[in-house]
C-alpha cells in the first residue's frame, strides 16, 4: 500500500509538521510525524541558549559562554532533548488529530519505534494497531426496551434529598476564584522574559485538577485568588509523562486559565447541559438511573449493557487476537495495583476471564467510535466540562463509563494534556446519544 499523506498542521503558510500513514498489515500501520527543518531549528535553538545559562562547565561558569562551543560540546543532549521536546508538544498531538480527522480507527495508544533525523528534520516512526470501521445502517431504528427502575418511593426522595443538598452547597462556592476541587483548563506556552512566545502557533492544552492539599506545590499556590482569563508565568513545568525534558524544566512558561468546571458539588445546569435535559423532571428521571439498583448494577449500567448487547448483535465484526492480548497487557497493568490482586489472580479463570473483558472493551470502544465519526460527533468546552463534573461526587461517577487511559487521572497533582481526555469524553457523548436516540425511537 503507497504511502497515505495525511495532513500538515501548525502552520499552513510554512509546512513544519506532517504525518505519512503507511499499511504494513491487515492492522498494523507505520505512522510517521515529521518536524521540518524551520520548527525543528527553532526548538534547537532555544534549547542551546538553555544550554549557554544553565550547562556552564567548570572552569566557565562566570562567562558568557559561546553558542558555538555549547552546540559542539552537548550535541547529544541537545538533540536528544529537541527529539523529547517535539514529541511531547507537537508530535502526539498532531498525530492523534490527524488519525481522527481522516478516520482511521485506532484501537490502542501509538508505539513509539523509533527517532530519525534527516536534512535537519526530526521524524517520529510510530506503530498504529487499528481495525475497519464496523459500519452500523440504520441502528437509530433498532427497537430498544429502557430496563425500568425501581419504583420505591424512597428513590425519589433521596433524588429530591440530593438535588436540593449539593444545590445548596454549589450556591455557596466562590464561582468566580479558583477553588477547592476545580478542574481547570489552561493554555500554555513557552516564553522569553519579555512573555513573548518562543514558537509562533504552538499552544498546549491542558486539565489540571486543583486542591490545597498540595500547599507547598509552588505550580498549586500560584491558582490562589485566580479567575477565568488570568494569567501568570513559572519557571519550572513538571509534567509526569516520562519524558526528562531539559527546555520545558528550565524555560518560562506562561499559564492562562481558559475555563473551569466547579468542583466537588453537583451543578444542575452544567448536569442539564450534559445530557441535554430540559427541566428539573428531566434532571429527576435521569438521576435515579444512578440511585435504582437491582443485583448490584444500576439502572445507568443496565442501560448501557442493554444498548452494547443491541448493537453488537446487529453488527458482527472479528477483534484479531494480537490487539486483546494487548488490552489484556493494559487491564493486567491496572489490576495489579487492586489490594486484592492476589485474590483475583489465584481464580482459575482469571486469565480467561481478562481476556474476555479486553475482547469486550475492544469491540465496545471501535462500535462507538465507528458511530462518532459516522454522526461527525465533536467534542466541546461544555462537554469536557460536563464530563469532569460527574467526577465531584462519588453517585455522579456511576454515569461515566469510558475513563481516560490513564490511571486515577482524577487524583493526579499534575497538569494532564487535553488530547488524553478528548477520546473518552468523545465515547462518553456519543454512548449518551445513542442512549437518548434510540430511548426516543
Amino acid at each position: 500500500m503507497p504511502v497515505i499523506e495525511l495532513g500538515s498542521g501548525i502552520d499552513q503558510e510554512i509546512q513544519k509538521i506532517e504525518l505519512k500513514v503507511e499499511r504494513i498489515s491487515t492492522n498494523l500501520f507505520k505512522a510517521l510525524v515529521i518536524i521540518h527543518p524551520q520548527m525543528a531549528g527553532q526548538i534547537k535553538g532555544h534549547i542551546v541558549k538553555a544550554y549557554c545559562t544553565y550547562a556552564r562547565p567548570h572552569g566557565l561558569e562566570s562567562s558568557m559562554v559561546p553558542q558555538d562551543f555549547i552546540q559542539s560540546r552537548y550535541e547529544s543532549s541537545i538533540t536528544q532533548s529537541a527529539e523529547r521536546f517535539g514529541l511531547r508538544y507537537l508530535a502526539l498531538d498532531f498525530l492523534m488529530q490527524e488519525l481522527w480527522k481522516h478516520k482511521l480507527l485506532v484501537v490502542h495508544t501509538p508505539r513509539l519505534s523509533s527517532i530519525t533525523h534527516s536534512d535537519d528534520a526530526i521524524s517520529y516512526d510510530f506503530r498504529i494497531s487499528a481495525i475497519e470501521s464496523p459500519k452500523l445502517e440504520n441502528w437509530q431504528h433498532f427497537p430498544f426496551k429502557s430496563p425500568r427502575r425501581k419504583l420505591y418511593k424512597d428513590l425519589d426522595k433521596q433524588v429530591e434529598v440530593f438535588i436540593d443538598r449539593e444545590g445548596e452547597l454549589f450556591k455557596k462556592k466562590q464561582l468566580e476564584v479558583v477553588g477547592e476541587g476545580d478542574w481547570l483548563e489552561l493554555e500554555i506556552k513557552l516564553v522569553n522574559n519579555d512573555k513573548v512566545p518562543l514558537f509562533d502557533g504552538l499552544t498546549n492544552r491542558y486539565w489540571f485538577k486543583f486542591s490545597t492539599q498540595y500547599v507547598s506545590d509552588p505550580f498549586r499556590q500560584a491558582f490562589a485568588g485566580k479567575k477565568i482569563g488570568d494569567s501568570f508565568t513559572i519557571k519550572s513545568l513538571q509534567l509526569n509523562d516520562g519524558l526528562d525534558e531539559f527546555l520545558s524544566d528550565r524555560s518560562t512558561h506562561l499559564v492562562t486559565i481558559i475555563s473551569k468546571s466547579k468542583g466537588e458539588n453537583f451543578s444542575v445546569e452544567l448536569f442539564k447541559s450534559m445530557f441535554n435535559l430540559k427541566n428539573k423532571v428531566d434532571v429527576h428521571k435521569k438521576l435515579i438511573e444512578v440511585f435504582s439498583f437491582r443485583n448490584d448494577i444500576s439502572q445507568r449500567r443496565s442501560i448501557i449493557e442493554e444498548i452494547f448487547n443491541l448493537l453488537l448483535s446487529r453488527q458482527r465484526f472479528e477483534i484479531p487476537h494480537h490487539l486483546t492480548l494487548r488490552k489484556q497487557e493494559d487491564l493486567l497493568a491496572s489490576v495489579r495495583r487492586l489490594p486484592d490482586y492476589r485474590v483475583y489472580k489465584a481464580h482459575k479463570k482469571f486469565e480467561k476471564q481478562l481476556e474476555t473483558l479486553a475482547e469486550k472493551q475492544l469491540r465496545e470502544e471501535a462500535l462507538i467510535d465507528s458511530i462518532a465519526q459516522q454522526e461527525n460527533l465533536k467534542i466541546t468546552n461544555s462537554d469536557l466540562k460536563g464530563y469532569l463534573h460527574l467526577f465531584n461526587h462519588d453517585r455522579l461517577r456511576e454515569f461515566v463509563y469510558f475513563r481516560p487511559a490513564i490511571e486515577n487521572f482524577d487524583e493526579l497533582n499534575y497538569p494532564i494534556p487535553e488530547r488524553i481526555l478528548n477520546m473518552a469524553v468523545l465515547r462518553e457523548k456519543t454512548l449518551n446519544f445513542i442512549i437518548t436516540t434510540l430511548s426516543r425511537a
